[in-house]
């Protein structure tokens, strides 16, 4: 099944802080997908630092339904929150943010 992403989801594994900003402020949705096999990705929302750099450029993004994610939400209402291993709640949340 083709899902028509060429050209509109992209995908960077090595990223530097000049070019993070130059994609940061030309983008319309962020995610923060942090696996929970870390206690520190266990409690992330708030403190990472892509999270905030979001808030800054006031780019709404996609949280990880993660104990933290869903509390801090349900706190702020920043953001919309899916299981990340789970690409048709990702779609969704996709479509209901454009």
């Amino acid at each position: 099944m083709k899902y028509r992403l060429k050209n509109r989801v992209k995908i960077i594994t090595l990223v530097n802080n000049e070019l993070w900003f130059k994609i940061l402020f030309r983008s319309k949705i962020g995610t923060c997908f942090y696996e929970s096999k870390s206690l520190s990705h266990q409690y992330m929302a708030g403190t990472s630092t892509k999270f905030n750099n979001y808030l800054n450029a006031n780019i709404t993004f996609i949280g990880h339904q993660n104990r933290d994610f869903i509390s801090f939400n349900k706190k702020y209402n920043i953001c919309k929150i899916v299981n990340a291993k789970k690409p048709k709640q990702i779609a969704k949340a996709v479509n209901f943010i454009k």
